[in-house]
């Protein structure tokens, strides 16, 4: 079975559970919000279901909650399952490993990448599909700040032999490291077991 293809494929708008099409908020302000509660650790798990399904369907959410979650978490994957990914040099592929970015510490640096490379000023678009914004996440070029800085995040220390390399690289990484938090693949794992 053939994956979701953006060049061919229109976006998903909608989900269907039980039959039923349910619209989805699909704006990539809601995707930003959603991976900002998955990692906020002063919210219970069972509050993040609600909020989660109330920033996805508003006040029209599906009665079977489990799927409506599961749809959630498809969405918020742009429909590739974690274990899937084969891009394994992108910004996603490289997400899985450490916390290398965060929406929140790291808005400044997105807007500024996306307004260069793309001409898109993401505080006045009125709308930007989440799955166009990760592809567009994705594909951001390596000169831009924010990617220089997710490089630095993501390196491994052990794999640097200089000894004056890795200090630098320590160095860089203890100015730019975030706040203790979950990376991509504990959100994506936290949205698959406590909204699964």
């Amino acid at each position: 079975m053939r994956e979701h293809n953006i060049l061919l494929d229109a976006l998903p708008s909608t989900v269907t559970i039980d039959g039923e099409e349910y619209p989805i908020e699909t704006d990539f302000r809601v995707g930003i919000q959603f991976e900002m509660l998955l990692g906020d650790r002063s919210i219970q798990p069972e509050d993040k279901v609600i909020i989660a399904l109330k920033l996805y369907y508003g006040d029209r959410i599906p009665k079977d909650i489990r799927a409506a979650v599961d749809a959630v978490v498809d969405f918020y994957r742009c429909g590739v399952k974690p274990d899937e990914r084969k891009i394994k040099g992108s910004a996603i592929g490289k997400r899985r490993m450490d916390k290398i970015y965060d929406f929140d510490a790291d808005a400044a640096l997105f807007y500024a990448a996306f307004l260069d490379q793309y001409g898109i000023d993401l505080n006045d678009v009125d709308h930007l599909h989440w799955w166009k914004f990760m592809a567009m996440f994705e594909g951001l070029r390596r000169d831009h700040e924010i990617q220089r800085i997710m490089q630095i995040r993501g390196t491994d220390l052990a794999s640097i032999e200089n000894p004056k390399e890795r200090q630098r690289i320590m160095r860089l990484q203890d100015i730019y490291r975030l706040d203790a938090g979950l990376t991509t693949e504990e959100k994506s794992a936290i949205a698959g077991s406590v909204f699964g």
